[in-house]
């Protein structure tokens, strides 16, 4: 169809370039007209070997019962698996947790290119339901498709409203729609951002986190109020110095022009982008496989003996994993060969040499996106450090709105998917989610009621905050930027005294006569465990005894994983004396981890690095202290009382009353031995 400015998705912010021949040789030009002729001549045999398939695992047939037959049946299964072309799977998301209740996910096509398609997962929310953040998941568009991150958007559902870069297979593309290099990557992904009007978080997986990290750079730099919250970047190539692996290093040692020669061919016919140059997916593949040969063969063998034992559950996940990992997409020549010379030969970004559109990319004027990144200790692709690199690179940024995090026993795949995200990442970035979402504004009644017996100055907001963006005191409290170290807190304070004028409580500075000792400056979760509820930093049992109102949205409601100290403390140790400096690296405070300090001096929740929890004020532990004596004393009355009642009843015991048994359970127990003694011998009488 004629393309024009509106549907137009193509070098929308500046033009694509004119189509150009991206290269091939007389060698690799006839290889895709080669693959579909080997394709067609083994469909008669992939199809008779279907049948046997069929015929040897049909329980009816007495053959599959034996070895031999479950052999047979195994290797027409293997031969037709092998040579499959296999199409593009489905996300397959039917429902989803939300609040303890199951809804149901609907996907919707909601912004459209002839490369792209957002997706975004639907929730049938119930009415009324707080809205959650919005989160936009960048796939990579290297080789595989976007179903390859499934488990990622199964894990970030039930807390975000997600969309998901549904990339287009190249040869599905026609010619006419043109060209397509890293440039039109960017400004989709700029586009992307103005269509959900910078009220998002991105996540780019690996390959994305180059282009996500230079449109961002790109929009900040032209004041474009519509960059996105915050970014996470997931194994990412930044800066491909940094630990080399064996991609890295091949890319160095063969150059640009050897990939030039050797992988790109053209579309042939009857694909709808018949004549456009592409790296194929069967040479992506083929490159896949290579890496971990030997791994992919024992998995077959393996899935051939499942097959032949008739281990139903192991072969299952083996045709669920390859049915995704041999799924493959052809990739634009002009976008694959752009990205391997900027990122992988020239390492342009790192080196302040990266274009767009013939504007510099500098990462040094983002100043309001956070920063988030995550490596694998394992990782073979990118190698741990290159997506680090991204924190040097963005030097205007805070040091509140910058996180990382490695993740210990992983590999590339296992940085997005797999348990240890589930259970180690996710959460993580979650936390950092909502520490970048805005802060709900205080109701007016609320805000112009006297603030009596407030002594702590309310934490202050970033200098030039653009409007609708939470302060980054919350991104601390996610991991600490460097890893493996025990992170530091400042030095004790007392708690404050509490003045009676309200405007006191409003000063900057408490006043020195007001002070025990001058108020050191609170760290970043000081001030969360503050906020967590009554804002004074005092849980809800502890406002009752004091007649505070907890009711408030930042109140009660706030407690747990957002409240930070104020879930930990107890009704008897006064919040206000119990605040704690969180230093382990996990969100919500220190008060939720240590438990106001009961007797723990390593958090519970350790992240591997053996940190302190951190609480600092002497007021804490002397609470918690005098919190269990208090168990103690009750306990013992109680069981003083119960010896008395005991008493009272008549039922004396012998020996020292700790120890003694009442003589009522004697009786009962020389009662029982009567009645089974009774029983023996009329049993035996009988017999």
């Amino acid at each position: 169809m004629a393309r024009d400015k509106k549907t137009a998705g193509i070098g929308e912010f500046g033009g694509a370039p004119e189509g150009a021949d991206w290269g091939g040789s007389a060698t690799t030009m006839p290889l895709y007209w080669m693959f579909e002729a080997a394709q067609a001549s083994l469909g008669p045999a992939r199809a008779l070997a279907d049948a046997y398939r069929i015929y040897f695992k049909n329980p009816v047939n007495p053959a599959s019962h034996t070895e031999w037959g479950r052999k047979i049946g195994a290797m027409c299964e293997m031969f037709e698996r092998a040579t499959r072309r296999y199409g593009k799977p489905e996300f397959g998301i039917a429902t989803t947790p939300v609040r303890g209740q199951r809804v149901a996910v609907t996907e919707k096509v909601v912004w459209s290119r002839p490369f792209c398609d957002l997706i975004r997962f639907e929730r049938d929310l119930p009415p009324g339901a707080k809205p959650q953040p919005k989160l936009l998941i960048v796939a990579p568009m290297s080789g595989h498709y976007a179903t390859l991150l499934r488990g990622t958007v199964e894990a970030m559902l039930p807390d975000h409203d997600v969309y998901v870069t549904d990339w287009t297979d190249a040869r599905l593309v026609p010619l006419s729609e043109g060209a397509f290099d890293l440039d039109d990557y960017i400004d989709y992904l700029i586009s992307i951002f103005h269509f959900l009007k910078g009220e998002c978080h991105a996540m780019a997986v690996c390959q994305p986190a180059v282009p996500v990290l230079a449109a961002v750079a790109r929009m900040e730099a032209e004041g474009d109020h519509y960059s996105p919250r915050s970014m996470t970047l997931m194994g990412g190539p930044i800066d491909t110095r940094e630990n080399p692996t064996a991609v890295n290093e091949l890319a160095i040692d063969r150059g640009t022009e050897y990939f030039q020669r050797n992988v790109v061919t053209v579309v042939p016919w009857p694909h709808p982008g018949v004549g456009r140059q592409v790296y194929p997916g069967f040479l992506q593949l083929t490159g896949f496989v290579s890496m971990n040969l030997d791994r992919h063969m024992s998995a077959h063998y393996e899935f051939f003996n499942h097959l032949v034992d008739g281990d139903g559950d192991s072969a299952e996940k083996h045709r669920e994993f390859y049915d995704e990992y041999m799924a493959v997409m052809d990739l634009s020549a002009e976008f694959y060969l752009q990205t391997v010379d900027t990122v992988f030969v020239r390492q342009a970004l790192p080196k302040g040499e990266m274009t767009h559109r013939g504007k510099p990319v500098d990462c040094s004027k983002i100043t309001h996106c956070a920063l988030m990144t995550v490596e694998g200790e394992r990782d073979d692709i990118s190698g741990v450090g290159q997506t680090k690199a991204a924190h040097k690179l963005c030097s205007g940024l805070s040091d509140e709105k910058r996180v990382h995090y490695l993740q210990e026993r992983v590999g590339h795949y296992g940085v997005f998917n797999g348990s240890r995200f589930r259970s180690e990442i996710a959460p993580r970035i979650r936390d950092f989610i909502l520490s970048n979402e805005p802060r709900a504004a205080k109701p007016a009644a609320k805000a112009a009621e006297p603030q009596a017996a407030k002594a702590d100055p309310a934490p202050a907001l970033r200098p030039k905050e653009s409007e609708g963006v939470a302060s980054a005191e919350e991104v601390p409290a996610v991991a600490p930027i460097v890893t493996g170290e025990p992170a530091t807190a400042p030095a004790n304070s007392p708690a404050p005294a509490k003045t009676p004028a309200p405007a006191k409580a409003a000063a900057p500075e408490p006043a020195a006569a007001k002070t025990p000792a001058p108020e050191v400056a609170k760290t970043p979760a000081e001030v969360r465990g503050a906020q967590g509820c009554c804002e004074e930093g005092c849980c809800e049992e502890a406002c009752r005894d004091e007649g505070r109102d907890c009711s408030d949205g930042e109140g009660a409601g706030r407690r747990g994983g957002e409240g930070g100290g104020a879930q930990g403390c107890s009704a008897q140790a006064r919040c206000v004396q119990v605040r704690c400096v969180q230093a382990c690296g996990v969100q919500g405070g220190g008060a939720q981890t240590c438990r106001a300090c009961g007797g723990l001096d390593v958090c519970p929740r350790d992240l591997g690095a053996g940190r302190a929890c951190g609480c600092r004020l002497e007021g804490a532990r002397q609470g918690a202290g005098d919190l269990r004596r208090g168990q103690a004393r009750r306990a013992g009355a109680h069981r003083q009382a119960s010896l008395e009642r005991s008493r009272q009843a008549g039922l004396t015991t012998l020996g020292a009353p700790q120890i003694g048994r009442p003589l009522a359970g004697r009786a009962r127990t020389a009662r029982r031995r009567l009645d089974a003694r009774a029983r023996r011998a009329a049993f035996s009488r009988t017999a």
